[in-house]
């Protein structure tokens, strides 16, 4: 084996990912998946140590000493590596992966900056020029609110995230569809800018748009709004990682 950076990892809820040299492996959960995730990492052959966030703590310990078995080094993401980093003093609560995202984005630009991610939630996050984690906003993701729309009312159908050119529906669907999608991007429009106008340290903030649905709604948003990188939150668990092993 080689040596090199580090491998992140992301114990999520329906799955687990992995980032390593910009490369995106993806292992969807089953009675052998710590396995799986073994043979990744045991494929990509490297002398590395792997850096975890878990947000499933049986999930997380049965992959890490299947790892450590292994002999493969292991570093579990803490608070308190968060806040060698970021600094959290004025906030209470706030998801890791939010956190983590806002670190990422560190990686990417100097802040100030704000990260959107588009997940199942929709979450706008800031952080100030000296690394202060100011707080943010959470809101249902596209999918969360096309399968709300199905299952809260007695007619609507359930309707796929899809293109949506056009913003004046002709059809039942077609109209659900623009309304979630330009909903969701005028949200996070004003979101932003209200953000900006409340708090002079963020005016001249870089925009990083991240999230499973982050190269989707891009195209809905002004040329130049914001910097993509969808995997922004394993970038964060890489920045932590190679700065501690």
């Amino acid at each position: 084996m080689s040596n090199s950076t580090g491998i992140a990892i992301d114990i999520g809820n329906t799955r687990c990912k992995l980032l390593y040299d910009g490369t995106l492996y993806i292992v969807d959960y089953s009675d052998d998946w710590a396995t799986h995730v073994l043979e990744h990492i045991q494929a990509i052959n490297v002398v590395s140590t792997c850096g975890i966030s878990s947000v499933n703590a049986a999930r997380s310990e049965a992959l890490t000493q299947l790892l450590t078995d292994n002999g493969i080094a292991v570093l579990t993401i803490t608070p308190g590596l968060i806040q060698q980093h970021i600094t959290t003093s004025g906030v209470t609560g706030t998801g890791t992966d939010r956190l983590l995202g806002v670190i990422g984005g560190i990686n990417v630009t100097q802040p100030p900056l704000i990260t959107v991610d588009f997940g199942t939630a929709v979450t706008v996050n800031a952080v100030d020029r000296n690394n202060n984690f100011l707080g943010g906003t959470i809101m249902p993701g596209v999918r969360t609110q096309l399968q709300a729309l199905h299952t809260q009312t007695a007619q609507l159908p359930l309707v796929e995230r899809t293109d949506c050119p056009l913003v004046l529906g002709t059809t039942t669907t077609h109209a659900i569809l623009a309304g979630v999608v330009y909903g969701v991007a005028g949200a996070v429009q004003n979101i932003v800018a209200t953000m900006q106008q409340q708090n002079a340290l963020l005016q001249h903030a870089a925009i990083i748009f991240c999230g499973g649905d982050a190269s989707f709604m891009i195209d809905y948003f002004p040329a130049q709004f914001a910097i993509l990188r969808p995997h922004l939150v394993l970038e964060g668990i890489l920045r932590i990682t190679n700065t501690n092993t």
